[in-house]
């Protein structure tokens, strides 16, 4: 969370000098800045609330990512920007970025990371077919075959983080087994 936002503040200070300020770029950064925002409040009640809702908790995490993938997508028809590569490159860095952090970050669960990436690709890819040119349709095809990678390789880590996850957990309920039985044995040779 900490990350995407601070990338939206240097990306929109990137943009603002490309295209010499605007109201646009200051309300996109605004909302992607509250959505943000709105992640951090969400993760900190699911973490306070009562075990028993985790699906609930689930779906509002996705939707939450939905909407930040779909406003950093809404960037690519809105600001990308067309006579600086170097600013061309820093947006396509910046979302690059995101998209990456996310399979890490949200990897163990294959929808919410395709829940953020989806909306956030699939417009760049239709932003960069929408141009015309050769290098850009070819970067179009780059984003897509991103896309293609993390659909099929994705489910495979999924897995892999999955069962790592279940092991730790099932190595921690043995050591608690054996510490406890080490404590009622040595309280047994104590007497």
């Amino acid at each position: 969370i900490v990350a995407g936002a601070i990338i939206a503040a240097l990306l929109a200070v990137i943009l603002w000098e490309e295209s010499h300020g605007g109201t646009a770029i200051i309300v996109w950064l605004a909302l992607v800045e509250a959505l943000y925002a709105g992640r951090y409040v969400l993760s900190l009640a699911y973490f306070r609330s009562p075990p028993g809702r985790s699906r609930s908790w689930l779906i509002r995490f996705r939707a939450a990512l939905a909407a930040q993938g779909a406003l950093w997508g809404s960037a690519a028809f809105l600001f990308f920007p067309l006579d600086s590569t170097i600013s061309q490159i820093a947006f396509l860095f910046a979302v690059s970025g995101l998209a990456a952090g996310a399979s890490i970050a949200f990897g163990i669960d294959v929808a919410s990371v395709l829940w953020f990436e989806v909306p956030l690709m699939a417009p760049l890819a239709a932003r960069l077919f929408s141009l015309g040119t050769t290098d850009f349709a070819i970067m179009g095809m780059m984003v897509l075959m991103y896309m293609a990678y993390v659909s099929v390789a994705l489910p495979r880590s999924s897995a892999t983080m999955r069962e790592n996850l279940r092991l730790r957990l099932a190595a921690a309920r043995r050591e608690a087994e054996i510490r406890e039985r080490n404590a009622l044995l040595n309280g047994i040779l104590d007497n």
